[in-house]
């Protein structure tokens, strides 16, 4: 099954790494907006075990293809470095450029939180000859009751005040998936938002997303006109593996087909490749461009490379690799002992409503994971023991165990999902 709740989303392996964003909620993977929780690879969870072993990316170097030749050089151009904080979220990231065989910083994003959630993002730039980093955009979030995110307002730093640009709604359905995600511009001169589009998303009874549909706003004829249209198929394990993009024609009425991305899996369900086809005059849909992946013996990202078709000659030309690093981070308690926890919620429990355990620590990271009755994994996060916290995952009705651990604590409960 498919979660597109708006954080999730992010983790699909299909809208990280899909050519153009072939698996999109734009506004996460268009503008790099939204948590992701550490950008966290292979999370390894036994029922079992107290420690909770999470490989997080310490860095990423971007190479571009200099080759003018058949053979393959590569020139490294950028990198990223990450740093977290002890819940294992991103708080920092650094992007530098490789100028005279020295590394110069010329971008920063910071990240800050209120209890479980992210609250803002800034980005900051260096401008040439500087030597400190000024404010540049500014993102602030806002949640519904449930936890998930409801807006996203965009500021940009004018003579050092915020001043707002944009902003992105989402609405939901009864399954807490996206249904709507519509744009906004500010009008400083009108003091109002102004409706620029939306995108519609409806799902199949796998909750997988079907088909999004992209429309702008016409003021003029107080109307929502169709753009551009999306179709996911998916195969028998539920695994994406193609999108076709089409645009609306005005004359027809209808769509017309304009590419399709194919995307390819290995054995243990990880993303390989995809590869984009366009359709050109004669309504042939030929190569256009394609990505390739291959991971660490413990399951993270470990290259990505972009390729273009070369008409010509007939082959894919690489032109960009990204190579990641990553580093085991060890989160949880190293002995297993058994402390008075209660905990108070509904149950029957709603996915996305609070829960809230007594004779927590309040310095404290505790664990909490789902489990059927048959010890599968289905869902672990962290939380400090001073808030509540919340599943914000989608999980089918039926009976669960909820398992609780932090320090010497460990608490295990029978909880029925109803949705």
């Amino acid at each position: 099954m498919k979660i597109i709740y708006l954080k999730p989303l992010l983790l699909s392996f299909c809208a990280a790494w899909a050519f153009l964003g072939s698996f999109s909620i734009h506004a996460q993977t268009g503008s790099g907006s939204f948590p992701n929780y550490g950008d966290e690879g292979l999370r390894r969870v036994d029922i079992n075990e107290i420690i909770d072993k999470t490989y997080l990316r310490d860095s990423t170097f971007t190479y571009i293809s200099t080759a003018e030749s058949t053979e393959e050089e590569w020139l490294l151009k950028e990198k990223a470095v990450y740093s977290y904080d002890n819940q294992g979220r991103e708080v920092l990231r650094q992007i530098f450029a490789k100028e005279n065989d020295a590394w110069k910083g010329y971008k920063q994003k910071k990240s800050t939180y209120i209890s479980d959630f992210l609250a803002a993002e800034e980005e900051l730039i260096r401008a040439e000859n500087k030597a400190v980093y000024e404010p540049s955009i500014k993102r602030d979030f806002s949640y519904n009751y449930v936890g998930l995110i409801s807006e996203i307002t965009t500021f940009e730093n004018v003579n050092t005040q915020w001043v707002a640009d944009s902003k992105t709604s989402y609405t939901y359905n009864s399954d807490y998936l996206i249904s709507e995600e519509s744009s906004f511009e500010w009008m400083e001169s009108e003091m109002k938002w102004e409706r620029i589009s939306r995108y519609l998303y409806t799902y199949n009874g796998l909750d997988d997303l079907k088909k999004e549909v992209f429309q702008i706003w016409v003021d003029s004829l107080n109307t929502w006109k169709n753009e551009t249209s999306k179709v996911y198929e998916y195969n028998e394990s539920d695994d994406l593996i193609s999108t076709t993009r089409s645009t609306w024609n005005n004359l027809e009425n209808g769509w017309i087909n304009t590419s399709v991305v194919s995307i390819q899996y290995n054995d243990e369900g990880q993303f390989l490749g995809s590869a984009q086809k366009l359709l050109n005059q004669n309504s042939e849909f030929i190569p256009s461009q394609s990505e390739t992946a291959n991971y660490d013996s413990e399951g993270n990202i470990g290259e990505i490379v972009k390729s273009a078709w070369d008409e010509s000659s007939g082959v894919w030309d690489n032109y960009q690799k990204q190579v990641h690093y990553w580093s085991e981070y060890n989160r949880g308690n190293l002995s297993q002992g058994r402390n008075e926890i209660e905990c108070f919620f509904a149950n029957p429990y709603t996915i996305g409503l609070p829960l809230y355990c007594s004779s927590l620590k309040s310095d404290v990271i505790y664990t909490v994971s789902v489990y059927d009755l048959n010890g599968r994994f289905f869902y672990s996060d962290h939380f400090l023991g001073s808030s509540s916290f919340r599943i914000k995952r989608f999980i089918e009705s039926g009976y669960y165990i909820f398992h609780i651990s932090g320090g010497l604590d460990s608490h295990s409960e029978k909880v029925f999902i109803k949705n």
